[in-house]
């Protein structure tokens, strides 16, 4: 997949620092944002996390034109006929051109050609660049009682981590 300049391509093993890194300055930007400061301490995915989904062939980057250093990654996990998207970001100069989108669109081409019923992800709802960004990208909040058993796992876990003590949501894109 491309945007003029920028391509989606399959991670490569040797990017798991790269892709910590944009994650963590991803997280930064929370500073921004009254009361989601808190969200930027703790960021740092373990390579073995990189390497298990970049092993399975569910973690995309984006790369300019050229320059094959990852400027935007998205991660993901299959949960039976379901595609979860578990981590999105775009180093800081690069967004606003729609990479995010692109990356998006990545994951849903790869859920469509092994036949997923759905992409879901977890996500604060009230953030601009979260629930209100996937909606306008097609995506539908999910009530409570609607959520799959494992997003309601992943809910816990994130309860866990202290995720929820701000509004977040669930959300599908239904592909069947």
């Amino acid at each position: 997949m491309a945007n003029g300049d920028i391509f989606v391509r399959l991670a490569r093993p040797d990017e798991s620092l790269s892709l910590n890194a944009i994650e963590a300055e991803c997280g930064a930007i929370f500073r921004s944002v009254a009361g989601y400061e808190w969200v930027d301490q703790g960021v740092d995915l373990s390579e073995d996390i990189w390497g298990a989904s970049i092993k399975a062939k569910m973690c995309w980057v984006s790369v300019e034109h050229g320059v094959d250093q990852p400027i935007g990654f998205i991660a993901a996990k299959c949960f039976g006929e379901d595609i979860y998207i578990a981590e999105v970001g775009v180093v800081t100069q690069f967004q606003g051109r729609k990479i995010g989108s692109l990356l998006v669109a990545a994951v849903e081409a790869y859920a469509r050609n092994v036949a997923a019923r759905a992409v879901t992800l977890t996500t604060f709802s009230e953030i601009p660049w979260n629930g209100p960004y996937y909606a306008r990208l097609g995506y539908t909040q999910l009530a409570e009682d609607q959520a799959p058993a494992y997003l309601k796992a992943i809910f816990a876990d994130e309860a866990a981590r202290g995720l929820m003590t701000k509004p977040r949501c669930a959300m599908e894109l239904t592909l069947k």
